[in-house]
């Protein structure tokens, strides 16, 4: 297998040496991620695996805006309200 990259000219090259540990160290801590959210899909309740799944958005751009300081677009706000209030009434009219 051949890794390249983009280079700050936008031409591709082969990853020298040193940073070959760090591309092989994202894909395997990238797989082993993936296989144990997978796993953990499996373990949690369909309920409530839904409501997490549906509000990963959300998370994103709270961390998007704490950590990277982006500044959403008014209809973003809109989409943020809808996931969230039907995240709300889902959790108010379970059953559980």
């Amino acid at each position: 297998v051949v890794f390249g990259l983009l280079d700050t000219n936008q031409q591709w090259r082969i990853l020298s040496r040193q940073e070959l540990p760090f591309v092989l160290g994202v894909c395997v801590s990238g797989t082993v991620g993936a296989f144990l959210m997978n796993y953990a899909g499996r373990l949690v309740p369909a309920n409530l695996a839904g409501l997490l799944r549906s509000s990963d958005t959300f998370w994103a751009y709270l961390l998007g805006m704490i950590v990277l300081s982006e500044h959403p677009q008014n209809t973003t706000w809109w989409g943020v309200l809808f996931v969230c209030s039907s995240l709300m009434l889902m959790l108010l009219t379970s059953n559980d």
